[in-house]
């Protein structure tokens, strides 16, 4: 899984294969920004992914 501030970035979080249902990430931003997610699934012999786009909260003033 990739997390970043770009579609396919992984400047929040480049991480290695996760065989769970769930995975934690730290450092996500909290200034309303869009964060892009990029999940890789292994399937017959390779891995593909798919691409999703979130809005970051943000925190109270």
């Amino acid at each position: 899984m990739y997390v970043g501030r770009q579609p396919g970035g992984l400047d929040i979080y480049a991480g290695n294969p996760v065989y769970t249902n769930s995975q934690t990430i730290s450092n996500i931003p909290t200034d309303g920004s869009t964060i892009y997610v990029r999940l890789f699934t292994y399937v017959n012999g390779g891995y593909q992914y798919n691409d999703y786009t979130y809005t970051a909260g943000s925190s109270p003033p």
